[in-house]
């Protein structure tokens, strides 16, 4: 006996039959693929507007917020904070480059002195920069 016998289901049993075949649901028609691709067009278009309805929500509230903090001071320009940074690079960069001072106390000693030297003098360059000097 195969699904078109018209055999009824036992309990438990599975309807083999295809869907568009069943008569379980008497005046329901089965959607078309054009209708179930039009449906999730349109409910993902639902939701991307949703969607971007809460990003402006934010960032009007983030826009807020920050027009709140400048006004209080504290937030810095873009400016400010990049001049900042380059100060401190070129201070390191100087120093790093200021190792050559170092090579005529480090002549004669032995291999563990001068490291010892080298990771002190590195230390004080990083706790400088760490400190903002």
């Amino acid at each position: 006996m195969g699904w078109w016998s018209g055999v009824s289901r036992r309990k438990g049993q599975v309807d083999r039959t295809p869907r568009r075949l069943r008569t379980d649901t008497p005046g329901r028609r089965d959607r078309t693929r054009a209708e179930k691709a039009q449906d999730l067009a349109i409910a993902k278009a639902r939701a991307k507007s949703e969607r971007t309805n809460a990003e402006i929500r934010e960032l009007k509230a983030l826009r807020e917020r920050m027009s709140y903090e400048l006004a209080r001071g504290l937030l810095h320009s873009v400016g400010e904070c990049e001049q900042q940074q380059l100060s401190k690079i070129s201070v390191i960069k100087r120093r790093l480059l200021g190792v050559s001072r170092l090579a005529p106390q480090l002549v004669g000693r032995d291999v563990r002195e001068i490291s010892s030297l080298l990771d002190e003098w590195m230390r004080d360059i990083i706790r400088s920069f760490a400190n903002g000097r």
